[in-house]
Order: structure tokens, then C-alpha cells, then sequence
């Protein structure tokens, strides 16, 4: 039992891409002139302050609401102090990553933009930029910088890391893994590099590798001392993968590890919904998913809820949530410049409107990034919109990586039957309930029902 496709798209940023671990920023990653300053300003700092919470100590032992609030105060003062000014451009990164606001991102980007303004050069605030760039989907500009810095400095390892994230998103898999290999020759077997490993492998159609990985990562992140927000991440993320593979125990375990170490990390709750959901439990799911609405109001909770409440034969109050989801979607992109284009072309397809518009933000998406989930977002829409033949030459760049995503299959299926190859089809919607009979609430039963039509078909031809 997967996450529904468009579930799943609103899901992966969190799991698989701008929330992916950072990589410890090392003072060996800064030039010695640089790192020289920055412990000459830590020593000040320290003999002056009356708290043992002082700059030096901000990773992850100070809230960072609270770290923030510091460091405002600090650049207020010194308005050309360039350090404090990344690091508070870094924290804002950390504050969007633990809350999901997105706003948080362009705040980092304002601000590490002014840090190198008064220091063009300094590559620690390059190399955090370039983080920034990536999460909001500016794949490209953040390669560049990242490539930048990691010339310029080679043992930079967030730099390095960086661009393996970019070349994933970008569809640039072999060159991901060259890039993911140097960062593991050189970071070792970190959390943060064995994520990312991961994320490798269940693109590629390994998911055992994948879970092995993750479990490792989680393994490392606890016994490290990591909060409990990060090592939630990787049960989280474990919960995903298992739940793509119909594994619905395993996955029920770690999404609700993942929610007693954090309780408020909405994403595993909406994905332990739709778990529930898929398996008939629908008064919890109903329950988990309206607790996830009202407290953050988040497009993807409102979508799963909307989802159960459809399956359960209350479309207008469906509608509702599918109404507000849209609007959530949309403000966010016009106020904190989140990119939601494929976001919005799955649920205009999911909805059976705007499919011109559907179409033109898979096109859009897919000029951001062009990963196999962007090849995937515009051929359904293609196909939504009764251009079958366009569909079938873009889903296969969806699946040639050979990603075990039953959605996947599934999509393949129907853009397949659609252009008269009942064979092919028949074979898609096969793989799509072998790997997964729940794949979604709402798409199995769909799967179920035209390979049942298709063979019927077949068979009397016999």
C-alpha cells in the first residue's frame, strides 16, 4: 500500500529531497584564514557572554526560533558581520527543513545573498546558498554554485553533496552516483551519505537496498545523540519505503516511531492515514488526517483526507477539502515562491479539471527538474487530457530507471490501454498489484477493475 501518486509527489520534497540530512559543515571544510577568524570570533564571544549558550553552539542545542531571535539581534548590530549573517542564514534553513515552511528558504536566501555581498568569496556562505537554491527547486542555479565552491574547495563535502542532490533531480543519475561515491569516500559512512545512498537505490528499483541503508542511517543517528526531530526523519522515511512496497506492518511501525519521537512531524501522520486508510481502517485514518488538517493546515493532509472521504461516498464534503487544498497550493506559491507546479498538474488530474492548466504546470515542472516523477506528472496529464500518444512516449522515460513505484505501472497501464496496446497494459497494471495490491485507496480498485476488463477481453479473443 503506497502513498497515492499525488500524495506521494507532495510527499517526496520532504522525504527524498530539500529535507534530505545536511552534511555536518566541518571547520576543516573552511579555509584556515576563514576558520581562524570564525574561532577568533567564538573565543570572543565566549569570554563575553554570561550563557554557556553562546554562537559557538547553536548546532542543534538551542531551538531554533530562539538561535534565530540571536542572531536577528547580532546582524542588527553589525551590519557587516558577514559570518553571523550566514549562520543565521543557515538557521533559517534548519527552521524550514524541522516546520515545512517554505517562506523560511527565501529568508536563508535574502540573507545569505547579503553575507556575500560584504564577502563575495566566502564559500561557506556559497556553499549554504546553494542548499537554500536547491530546496526551493532552483536545481540548476544551485548545481552551479555548488560547483563553484566545491572547486574552489574540495574537502567541502556539503558542497559535494549538494550537487549529487541537483544531478538526482536534474535526471542525472550516473553522474549522481560518481558524485555520491567521492562524497562517501570523503564523509565516510555518515546518516546524511547513507540517506542519500538510499535514495539511489529505491530509484533504481532496489528497495531492499534502500530499507538497509535507511536502517543503518537511523541506527547511526541514534546512537550519535541526533535530536529527536532528525532521527524521526529516517523512520519516516523508512516508513515510505516500505509502505511503496506493501510492506503495511513495517511501515505502520516506522511512521509511528516516527511520530512518538516527534509528535509533531505531520507527514509521517498523514502518510500513517493513508496506511490506515488503504487497509480499511478508515475511522482512525479519518481521525489522523483531520488531526494533521487542524494543525497545519498543510495541501497534502487535505488531499488524503479528501481522498478516504471520496472513497467513502461523501464527494461533496470531498470537494470541500479538495477546494481548499487547491487554494492552499496556490497562495503558497504566490507567497513564499514554494514550487507546487507538479503539485497542482496531479491534482487538476485528480479532479478531471484545468487539465490545459495540468498540462502546463507538468511542463513547467519539468523545465525546474527532470527527474523520472516529472516525466511521470506530464504524461499523465497528457494523458488526462486525451493526448494519448504524446503520453505514451513521455511515461517511458518515467519508468527507465525501473523504479519498483507501482503508481508508476500503474499510470503506464492506462496511457497503454489507452492507445490500444492492451497487451502492455495488462502487463503494467499486473506489476503495478503484484508489487502492491493497496497501492493507493483509490487507484487499486481502479487497477483491479481494468485488468480484470483487459484480460476478459483477452481471454475471448482466445
Amino acid at each position: 500500500m503506497i502513498l497515492n501518486r499525488f500524495a506521494t509527489t507532495l510527499l517526496l520534497t520532504l522525504f527524498m529531497t530539500s529535507s534530505l540530512p545536511a552534511l555536518d559543515d566541518p571547520k576543516t571544510s573552511r579555509p584556515p584564514n576563514v576558520q581562524a577568524a570564525f574561532d577568533a570570533m567564538e573565543a570572543r564571544d565566549a569570554a563575553s557572554s554570561n550563557s554557556a549558550e553562546h554562537v559557538g553552539q547553536i548546532g542543534g542545542k538551542i531551538p531554533v526560533m530562539k538561535a534565530i531571535s540571536m542572531f536577528r539581534e547580532r546582524v542588527a548590530k553589525r551590519t557587516e558581520d558577514f559570518r553571523s549573517m550566514t549562520v543565521l542564514g543557515q538557521l533559517y534553513i534548519r527552521l524550514a527543513k524541522e516546520t515545512g515552511n517554505h517562506s523560511a528558504y527565501r529568508s536563508a536566501e535574502k540573507t545569505l545573498r547579503e553575507a556575500l555581498g560584504i564577502a563575495p568569496d566566502y564559500l561557506t556562505a556559497k556553499s549554504s546558498l546553494a542548499v537554500a537554491l536547491g530546496a526551493q527547486h532552483r536545481f540548476r542555479e544551485a548545481f552551479k554554485l555548488a560547483s563553484e565552491v566545491y572547486v574552489a574547495n574540495p574537502i567541502d563535502t556539503k558542497a559535494l553533496a549538494t550537487i549529487g542532490d541537483c544531478q538526482i533531480q536534474l535526471g542525472q543519475i550516473a553522474a549522481a552516483e560518481t558524485t555520491y561515491a567521492a562524497l562517501l569516500e570523503k564523509a565516510g559512512k555518515t546518516p546524511a551519505v547513507l540517506s542519500r545512498l538510499a535514495q539511489l537505490a529505491e530509484l533504481k528499483g532496489n528497495p531492499q537496498a534502500a530499507v538497509e541503508l535507511l536502517q543503518s542511517a537511523r541506527d547511526m543517528a541514534h546512537e550519535a545523540g541526533q535530536s529527536p526531530h532528525a532521527v524521526a526523519w529516517y523512520d519516516m522515511r523508512l516508513a515510505a519505503v516500505y509502505h511503496m512496497a506493501g510492506d503495511a506492518d513495517e511501515a505502520r511501525v516506522h511512521y509511528q516511531s516516527a511520530l512518538e519521537l516527534d509528535s509533531a512531524l505531520q507527514p509521517a501522520r498523514v502518510g500513517l492515514g493513508r496506511l490506515l486508510a488503504d487497509h480499511g481502517d478508515i475511522e482512525l485514518a479519518l481521525d489522523l488526517l483531520e488531526e494533521s488538517v487542524n494543525a497545519n493546515g498543510s495541501a497534502t493532509a487535505m488531499i488524503a483526507l479528501a481522498d478516504v472521504l471520496s472513497h467513502q461516498g461523501r464527494p461533496d464534503t470531498a470537494r470541500v477539502w479538495y477546494d481548499r487544498a487547491e487554494e492552499v497550493l496556490l497562495q503558497e506559491m504566490q507567497s513564499a515562491g514554494t514550487a507546487h507546479q507538479r503539485d497542482l498538474a496531479m491534482l487538476y488530474c485528480k479532479r478531471g479539471h484545468k487539465l490545459d492548466e495540468a498540462v502546463a504546470m507538468a511542463k513547467q515542472d519539468l523545465q525546474s527538474r527532470t527527474d523520472i516523477y516529472a516525466h511521470d506528472t506530464l504524461a499523465w496529464a497528457l494523458h488526462n487530457s486525451g493526448r494519448h500518444t504524446e503520453a505514451a512516449a513521455v511515461i517511458r522515460k518515467a519508468l527507465q530507471l525501473g523504479t519498483k513505484d507501482p503508481q508508476l505501472h500503474y499510470h503506464a497501464g492506462l496511457i497503454c490501454d489507452a492507445n490500444d496496446q492492451p497487451q502492455q497494459a495488462i502487463t503494467h497494471l499486473r506489476q503495478a498489484l503484484q508489487w502492491n495490491p493497496h497501492f493507493g485507496l483509490l487507484e487499486a480498485e481502479k487497477a483491479r477493475a481494468k485488468l480484470t476488463e483487459l484480460e476478459a477481453t483477452a481471454d475471448a479473443k482466445l
